[in-house]
């Protein structure tokens, strides 16, 4: 039995793969802008200059936060800091709708989906909607990890447990915001949770070994 948990903790671990997105390089814009991504992906945003992030939100709600989405911070670069990166876990391929919150970013096509339909519900049509909305964003980081140089020093530890209370969204300054990442961010429902990853693998082994010891 163990052998059995051992072999398929290893494949799971194998099969998961990392998906690299720039935000903001050279423009505004998410590089890809359409993300396809399983169950167990790590989707790895890194920030170009100069004030840029990343949130989730509602398809009908375009340039506003969802109530249990998650969201990078607002990261300043000025083009001499080491990479900044901001990772979350795919919990599920249900579509999810990115932009930045950054003053008139969204509005101006500075928006992504990942997994997005196949029917119904188009980027392009987010992008319109989003010309003449309001940005919103979170009040603090929330969903994923965050790394000052790609590598090091991670704030914030990725949870899908949802809070029950849901988040105020806050208007966009429109000057020059610098960003401090929380390192209590609140959570995220059924999105990016290095524990759900944890339970799908034991999940995966309950069941292999149930159809191996039926055929004993």
């Amino acid at each position: 039995m163990k052998s059995i948990i051992s072999t398929v903790a290893l494949i799971a671990v194998a099969s998961a793969a990392i998906i690299d997105v720039k935000v903001g390089e050279g423009g505004l814009n998410f590089n890809p802008s359409t993300i396809t991504a399983r169950q167990g992906d790590d989707v790895v945003f890194h920030f170009f200059p100069r004030n840029h992030d990343v949130a989730s939100g509602p398809f009908n709600a375009p340039c506003t936060p969802s109530d249990n989405g998650f969201y990078s911070g607002l990261i300043n670069i000025d083009g001499t800091q080491p990479d900044a990166t901001f990772t979350v876990r795919v919990n599920n391929t249900n579509p999810i709708w990115l932009y930045c919150s950054t003053s008139g970013h969204c509005q101006r096509g500075m928006s992504a989906v990942i997994n997005p339909p196949a029917t119904g519900n188009t980027l392009q049509a987010y992008q319109a909607a989003a010309r003449n909305a309001d940005s919103g964003r979170p009040e603090q980081v929330r969903g994923g990890i965050f790394r000052e140089n790609g590598g090091a020093n991670p704030s914030g530890t990725p949870t899908n447990t949802p809070t029950g209370t849901g988040t105020t969204a806050t208007s966009n300054p429109t000057g020059t915001p610098t960003m401090s990442p929380s390192t209590t961010p609140g959570a995220a429902a059924a999105l990016f949770s290095e524990g759900t990853m944890l339970f799908n693998v034991f999940a995966a082994v309950v069941a292999g070994g149930a159809g191996f010891f039926g055929l004993m």
